[in-house]
């Protein structure tokens, strides 16, 4: 049922919303700025506007033990506690930096997760300027049960960023009427137009759920 409801979602989006571009995927290993990359690729696709040639890479870094050496005192000696990050970049002509993004859960002593939503990302021109905008959404938390996790879409005008903070929802049959569902636009989403928000509210609908 929720792979239907989803596919329904989808279609719901409007058409404005769907990429004007050419997308296809490409190999990290082939840009110039490889260098600069941290963690494990997990996603890419590249395009062609008016900035030029695009690529976005989206990566995953490893679970990590903290040294308790290097834990802060606070901690409790007999518990693992673990670091997790993300990491996503925006290359220009294969080795201009546009904008990275960095995000993570720390100090982490139950399941530490710091992922992307897999297939939300989305390649745009709402206003049609030939500019591509492109929209990220991941979640991140550290917890011992079935519970909302911080969830967050970020979207990129150029260099320009504006951000949706809010919760997951678990499952359509473990909603969490207190926590979860949360979705709070920042104050730059009310500089551009109302198509911008509209959009973001059914893609953040569509990704909502972790399971």
């Amino acid at each position: 049922m929720p792979h239907i409801r989803a596919l329904i979602i989808f279609f719901l989006i409007p058409k404005i919303g769907l990429s004007q571009f050419v997308l296809s995927k490409f190999n990290p290993d082939t840009l110039g700025k490889k260098s600069i990359i941290s963690g494990q690729p997990i996603y890419t696709i590249k395009w062609k506007d008016k900035l030029g040639d695009n690529f976005i890479i989206l990566t995953e870094g490893k679970e990590v033990n903290v040294d308790p050496m290097k834990a802060p005192a606070t901690m409790n000696d007999d518990d693992v506690h673990k670091n997790k990050s993300l990491y996503a970049f925006h290359l220009v002509n294969g080795d201009s930096v546009l904008w990275k993004l960095t995000d993570f859960e720390k100090l982490c002593p139950f399941d530490v997760i710091a992922e992307f939503r897999d297939g939300s990302t989305r390649i745009t021109d709402i206003d049609k300027n030939g500019i591509a905008e492109t929209w990220i959404m991941y979640s991140t938390t550290c917890a011992s049960d079935v519970s909302p996790r911080t969830l967050k879409l970020i979207l990129h005008q150029g260099s320009n960023k504006y951000a949706i903070r809010g919760t997951s929802q678990p499952s359509t049959s473990m909603e969490d009427k207190e926590y979860g569902g949360k979705f709070v636009p920042d104050h730059s989403f009310q500089t551009l137009p109302k198509s911008f928000l509209k959009y973001a509210q059914e893609l953040w609908s569509q990704y909502l759920y972790d399971y």
